[in-house]
C-alpha cells in the first residue's frame, strides 16, 4: 500500500495517548487471508482475480488528476482507492489479521483516449461489484469461520498476534496512567492499570 492520505482519518489507536508505537506494516495484508479469499475466486467467474499487486490508497472524494493517475502507474501501482488507510494502519496496531478486496470500478483518469471517469459511472459499475463482493463474501465464510473457531493452530492469525508485543517506545514505569487507561481497553494484555 502506498499511502497517499493527508491525514484527515485517525490512523493510530496511540494517538494522544502519550505512548509511541511503531506496528509492523512492511506487509499490511495478510497472505493467509489473501490466499483463503483467492481459493473462494470461482465463486465469482466473471471477473479477474489478482493476488497481488500495489494499491495506492488517496484521499477522496475527488478522484485523481490525469498526472496523478500516471504517476502512480510509473510507481507500479495496479489500483488506486480511498479505503485501505487507515483501516489496515489501525488492523496492524490491533493485532487484527487483514486483507483487502478491491473492485475495480474504472481506469482512473491514465487513459488519455477517455474522458476522466465520472461518479454516475463508479456508481453503475459499484451495483455490480457490490453483488460480486456478496457472493463472494458468502462463498468464502464458512472457510473463514473454520480459519478462525476450529483452527488448533491458529495459522490465520499467527502472523499479526503479538506483533505489538514489543512496539512501545516507553517503558511501562515512563508511560502517562491516563494513556494506559486509554490503551487498556484495546490492549489489556499489555496495558494494565
Amino acid at each position: 500500500i502506498i499511502d497517499r492520505t493527508k491525514g484527515v482519518r485517525a490512523d493510530s489507536f496511540f494517538t494522544g495517548t502519550g505512548v509511541t508505537a511503531h506496528a509492523t506494516f512492511g506487509e499490511p495484508v495478510s497472505a493467509g487471508l489473501r490466499a483463503l479469499v483467492a481459493r473462494h475466486a470461482a465463486a465469482v467467474p466473471d471477473i479477474a482475480v489478482h493476488t497481488s499487486g500495489t494499491g495506492v490508497c488517496m484521499e477522496g472524494p475527488a478522484f485523481s488528476t490525469r498526472a496523478e493517475s500516471n504517476l502512480y502507474r510509473a510507481w507500479g501501482a495496479s489500483v488506486i482507492n480511498m479505503t485501505c488507510i487507515p483501516e489496515s494502519k489501525l488492523a496492524r496496531e490491533a493485532e487484527i489479521t487483514y486483507a483487502i478486496v478491491c473492485m475495480a470500478t474504472d481506469y482512473d483518469a491514465w487513459r488519455e483516449s477517455e474522458e476522466p471517469v465520472t461518479v454516475a459511472e463508479v456508481m453503475h459499475t459499484m451495483k455490480g461489484n457490490a453483488a460480486n463482493a456478496k457472493t463472494l463474501l458468502l462463498a468464502l465464510l464458512p472457510d473463514f469461520e473454520d480459519a478462525v473457531y476450529n483452527d488448533s493452530a491458529k495459522a490465520l492469525m499467527r502472523p499479526e498476534a503479538g506483533s505489538m508485543q514489543y512496539a512501545f517506545q516507553q517503558p511501562p514505569e515512563k508511560q502517562s496512567a491516563a494513556g494506559r487507561a486509554t490503551l487498556n481497553f484495546l490492549f489489556p494484555q499489555y496495558f494494565t492499570v
